[in-house]
């Protein structure tokens, strides 16, 4: 068995991108090469509705490029797909022919209803949201999608998005506030016509497509965000609103300037976030998410995990993932730190009353990816390993607990600990640290129970009695050295916790 390389085309109204991904043999995957080129196709369209020659003939270069990069990185499989600017132009069958002919690349052009499925496809497989709308605003077209129970209930797609809307209400990026309400008398008028959109309240609202993630890097950068991520950033209302009435009031050349404004957006950005603004108030959303996983993630789902979706548990699969790519150590050793955690958990959770069911799904989490630093270094491996949990989109948690998760998976001490906190403090509650210091010197225990990395526990039970904390082995082998390395843990563990800790052994 070998490794299978997926090349995915997404062939929007404002941009071209492509997305090489890899599946190993073991499921786990990663992706190689993003490549995004600003197209404007949905500019390009004629007043006969029709694509015009010149604008077919400027997306051949980039689609050539692509499979040539395809090419270079043998992908087994190619898969493009095109949306809004195409599918609305009225010969449109015409331009994925032609292109198909001169590239060598199989085009399809998905209806308005698959690309909102397979946008669902790559919000439900990344995200742990079990109801909720997605609003998808992409250069040609605006998707909105209700999914409960993780399954999708219906969806629709509007033919205008932030490009075709800022080049009817916007032109050359001039904002008159007669035509903003234009734009969203036009976009009432549309939901209206599919009453089910109004038939769930106050459900988070997913948002895909550049507007939303513009918006996020423009808050990021305002705020100096501490936390290099994008997938699952929760925007605030206030700032949503606060943009809605800031961009429209800025001259073009200002938008430029803004820190954090994307080359090429600042003349679509206007309808964009007029666009998400209105769905969101129409919607009476609770909160308002933002994904990075999208049409190109549900493409690729679809065509490589089939048969595996929907992922039931976002963050087990994510976390596996992780460990598959780099923990280059047999991973029986972090199973069982896992396992031994729970136990701990379980027996001295109830006595602090700042854990929460939620603590053990992070205990866990922080157990399986402790050794991921191995993948860079031996040297200094609880660093890389700090570094890579904070660098990393792990589907599944929001980005306190991404934190949390890097606090707990390298705890050495607490002064460390508070030290690792510092630079997140925004992001954090008050009681975070000291959760992590709990929960780090817990785990510190359980991976001391295999200590030597061969599994001789094969048995662990846990008593308290009053403030004493008992850990019952049972063992293969008596391993004197192990034992020590155990009872020295335990003592370090006494003084996070309320316990005296006990280590009794027998064989097995």
């Amino acid at each position: 068995m070998k490794n299978i390389r997926y090349g995915i085309i997404d062939i929007g109204s404002n941009s071209v991108r492509l997305v090489i991904y890899e599946l190993a043999p073991s499921g786990a995957y990663r992706i190689l090469h993003e490549t995004k080129e600003t197209a404007r196709l949905a500019e390009r369209i004629g007043a006969d509705g029709a694509m015009t020659e010149d604008g077919i003939l400027s997306v051949v270069p980039l689609l050539r490029r692509f499979r040539r990069i395809c090419d270079v990185y043998e992908t087994d499989h190619v898969k493009a797909a095109a949306t809004a600017a195409i599918r609305n132009a009225v010969n449109s069958a015409d331009i994925a022919r032609e292109l198909t002919e001169r590239t060598g690349i199989l085009i399809e052009v998905l209806p308005g209803e698959e690309e909102a499925r397979l946008g669902f496809l790559g919000v439900v497989n990344t995200l742990d949201i079990p109801d909720g709308f997605i609003v998808d605003i992409g250069g040609g077209s605006t998707e909105i999608t209700l999914f409960l129970g993780r399954k999708r209930v219906d969806s629709v797609s509007f033919p205008f998005g932030a490009v075709t809307a800022a080049r009817e209400y916007t032109p050359g990026g001039v904002v008159r506030q007669e035509r903003i309400r234009d734009l969203r008398l036009l976009l009432g008028q549309a939901i209206d016509q599919h009453p089910w959109i109004g038939s769930a309240r106050a459900l988070p609202l997913v948002c895909l497509g550049g507007a939303g993630r513009a918006l996020a890097k423009l808050i990021q950068k305002r705020t100096d965000y501490p936390l290099p991520v994008m997938h699952n950033f929760e925007l605030q209302a206030e700032d949503l609103r606060e943009y809605a009435d800031l961009l429209p009031s800025l001259p073009i050349e200002k938008r430029k300037k803004l820190d954090g404004m994307s080359k090429g957006r600042a003349d679509i950005i206007v309808t964009g976030v007029v666009l998400l603004q209105a769905i969101y108030q129409r919607l009476d959303a609770s909160r308002l998410i933002v994904s990075s996983a999208g049409l190109r993630d549900g493409l690729y789902f679809e065509a490589a995990m089939g048969d595996r979706l929907p992922i039931e548990d976002v963050l087990r699969f994510s976390i596996e993932n992780m460990m598959n790519l780099y923990t280059p150590q047999p991973h029986d050793y972090v199973r069982r730190a896992a396992a031994h955690a729970a136990i701990l958990f379980d027996a001295v959770a109830p006595a602090s009353p700042l854990l929460q069911p939620r603590h053990r799904s992070l205990l866990e989490a922080s157990a399986l990816m402790q050794r991921i630093g191995f993948a860079i270094s031996s040297y200094q491996h609880a660093r890389h390993t700090f570094h890579m949990i904070t660098e990393s989109r792990i589907d599944g948690l929001s980005h306190r607990e991404t934190i949390l998760c890097a606090m707990i998976a390298t705890f050495k001490n607490s002064k460390r600990t508070r030290q690792q906190a510092l630079p997140f403090e925004k992001l954090l509650h008050q009681s975070d640290v000291e959760c992590a210091v709990k929960l780090g010197s817990l785990l510190r225990l359980a991976s001391s129970l295999d200590y030597g990395e061969t599994g001789n526990i094969s048995g662990l039970k846990v008593e308290i009695t009053g403030s004493c904390l008992h850990l019952n082995l049972s063992l293969r082998e008596q391993d004197p050295s192990e034992l020590l390395h155990i009872e020295e843990t335990a003592a370090e563990f006494a003084k996070y916790w309320p316990y005296k800790a006990f280590v009794q052994s027998s064989r097995s």
